[in-house]
């Protein structure tokens, strides 16, 4: 069955012509390439067709691929990219929480594979090599809420790992990533925990958390309300006041660039709480 496979793979690799714009590179599990789109998936017996730009058509058990693309057929039904029969503006139906387990196993998988190309493809945009990637050695998925899960990275000793929680987008692509950057509104909330949090005694000693968390109001593209380096103390608590009204107002649905991610119920209250409004 296997020297089959291997065999049937090995056809469609040479049987392969150029791709338009509906088909994609799929890779199996040895790195061989071929160009094909996807047909249809079955999710129960993990059977995989796929059609070549000739027509014809071949099956597959889902094992035969790459990480990569496992991903992304196992998240087929959600997917634009080649689905050439649906509108790319139709609005995509959320992801289930099985389908969040499956993509946080492929992203702890690319992390402790050391697979970079892996990693980056799950991401919605560009991203850059984490300067810690080559110390990371475990990660744990904790829990799930919606679209996002939560994460903590364990590094070698000497090497600082990474906590936090991952937000995916409809079409099952990360968006925020304590590896990367946080979602907005956690960045906003934990600039509002330090400036609450320094009092006048701590107020010299700790500059750069202060200035730490003014950039990330920076980095959050939110009114920064006057803060800046140096400012006086009583202006720093009056501006932190204007800075939770804002929060408050907003926090439910705040974020930048597309799709919009706002934050789960049940993380924006657990956020929320520890704040003192």
């Amino acid at each position: 069955m296997k020297q089959t496979l291997t065999m049937t793979f090995s056809f469609l690799l040479l049987m392969n012509s150029i791709a338009s714009t509906t088909y994609r590179t799929f890779k199996d599990s040895s790195g061989r390439a071929i160009q094909a789109r996807l047909v249809q998936f079955d999710a129960e017996s993990e059977v995989v067709t796929i059609e070549r730009k000739d027509r014809k058509t071949a099956q597959l058990p889902l094992s035969k691929f790459s990480v990569n693309d496992r991903a992304y057929i196992r998240n087929f039904d959600i997917s634009t990219e080649s689905q050439d029969n649906i509108s790319t503006t139709k609005e995509l139906e959320p992801l289930t929480k099985g389908q969040v387990k499956d993509l946080a196993e492929q992203l702890e998988e690319s992390i402790e594979d050391k697979d970079f190309e892996s990693f980056s493809s799950l991401y919605l945009s560009a991203i850059k090599r984490p300067g810690n990637w080559d110390q990371m050695k475990r990660v744990d998925i904790g829990d799930i809420e919606d679209h996002v899960f939560h994460m903590q990275i364990s590094a070698d000793t000497g090497s600082n790992g990474a906590i936090g929680w991952v937000h995916l987008t409809p079409s099952g692509k990360i968006k925020y990533c304590p590896l990367t950057s946080q979602h907005p509104v956690e960045l906003v909330a934990g600039a509002i925990s330090t400036f609450d949090w320094l009092d006048r005694e701590r107020l010299d000693a700790y500059k750069p958390q202060l200035n730490q968390a003014i950039r990330d109001l920076e980095r959050s593209k939110v009114p920064t309300f006057g803060f800046k380096k140096n400012m006086p103390f009583n202006e720093l608590k009056e501006n932190n006041k204007k800075l939770k009204a804002w929060f408050k107002e907003n926090c439910e649905t705040y974020d930048v660039g597309t799709p919009k991610l706002p934050i789960p119920e049940k993380r924006l209250k657990s956020i929320k709480s520890n704040i003192k409004f």
